[in-house]
């Protein structure tokens, strides 16, 4: 929910808003007959890795340390054995505040970094700089060029923890 009571509807369907819960919407819900999310787990496929091999992707069902998790890692740059967050957003949603709060959880996890997208391409620069200001070192803030599908899901899975930001969310990314 919004939460606003100059939003007459929200669209959804009855897995993102079930019908018992309507008394918690400001909004009525306006529900899909099937789904209004057109991307799916199901197109999950195996990690295209270097070197040509093929692994199976974990269970989605599957809880707790992944075979070959650490290996994925690396291949992704990923070095550490820390926590690693998550951020798959557009740059142009983010906020500085919200990214100074993803600093403040990252002093208080040693080890850990943050994984976002560097989309545009261009944007690292900037990215570091700014992570810098808000008292990040380099190796804290991992920088993923886009991927296909198949890639972007299976890096999804080693991430420990996904945050959104707070006014243009994730929406289909998380």
């Amino acid at each position: 929910t919004i939460g606003a009571t100059y939003v007459d509807y929200i669209i959804g369907d009855s897995a993102v808003s079930p019908p018992e819960l309507q008394s918690f919407y400001a909004e009525k819900l306006l529900l899909l007959p099937s789904t209004f999310q057109v991307t799916s787990h199901r197109d999950r496929q195996s990690h295209p890795w270097k070197d040509g091999r093929s692994s199976t992707p974990p269970s989605i069902e599957k809880v707790g340390e992944i075979p070959g998790e650490d290996e994925l890692r690396r291949f992704h740059g990923y070095t550490s054995s820390g926590a690693l967050i998550c951020n798959w957003n557009q740059l142009f949603k983010l906020d500085p505040e919200m990214f100074a709060t993803w600093a403040k959880i990252l002093a208080r996890v040693p080890g850990s970094a943050l994984a976002m997208l560097k989309y545009p391409e261009e944007s690292e620069p900037n990215m570091r700089y700014a992570a810098r200001q808000v008292g990040l070192s380099g190796e804290s803030l991992l920088m993923l060029p886009k991927a296909p599908l198949s890639e972007h899901l299976q890096r999804t899975s080693f991430c420990d923890l996904f945050v959104d930001n707070r006014e243009y969310n994730s929406g289909t990314t998380a």
